[in-house]
């Protein structure tokens, strides 16, 4: 994974202008839909403070063309459905985000798309589960506890004064920790224990 200059060339390609984005990538199960209902719902009052935009960076199936129908429907902002984006098209899109978010709030093992929105400086907006803490050691990341709270907590996200250093802290922590190499060099430190550790 690469971290791409910046997020242009997505801006550009979704024709969203100056607008801030709240982006997810990813591939939209039914079970989510009801969670970007209810962002966007959430999310309409804020538009009039904040131009806002919600870009869906997902494979283009009949769950995600029909949820983007009704989310435009229902919104009070654009909502962009961006189709799928591979390796650095991936990187682009994602570097375009504002805030990276996972709105439903299953408990997850290990969402991929934390580690891709951190590894780009994006702050994240994550539901409270034991497995995301376990991620976030300096509590960087801003969380909601229930579905009803998501669109607050990315309200105060885009305003949080603080939020591109609590992404740089993340970040750290991904390439620190979770990347490919970082993996590997700690695969290879215990491997090396193991290999100096006394024989029975």
């Amino acid at each position: 994974m690469t971290m791409a200059p910046d997020g242009d060339a997505g801006r550009r390609r979704w024709a969203i202008g100056d607008r801030r984005v709240v982006g997810w990538i990813g591939h939209l199960m039914p079970w989510q839909v009801p969670a970007f209902e209810r962002l966007v719902s959430g999310l309409s009052g804020v538009e009039t403070r904040i131009p806002l935009a919600l870009v869906l960076v997902a494979p283009q199936t009949e769950v995600v063309v029909e949820a983007t129908r009704r989310l435009q429907r229902a919104a009070a902002f654009p909502v962009v459905s961006a189709g799928e984006a591979l390796g650095a098209s991936a990187d682009d899109a994602v570097a375009g985000f504002d805030i990276g978010v996972i709105p439903d709030a299953r408990p997850y093992d290990l969402p991929v798309k934390l580690f891709h929105y951190g590894m780009h400086g994006v702050a994240v907006v994550a539901p409270d589960t034991r497995s995301i803490r376990a991620l976030d050691p300096a509590g960087d990341l801003m969380y909601f506890f229930a579905p009803g709270e998501v669109a607050r907590v990315v309200e105060e996200a885009l305003t949080d004064p603080e939020r591109l250093q609590r992404a740089a802290r993340f970040r750290r922590v991904v390439l620190e920790g979770h990347t490919w190499p970082a993996v590997v060099t700690k695969l290879l430190q215990v491997c090396q224990l193991a290999r100096s550790a006394p024989t029975p």
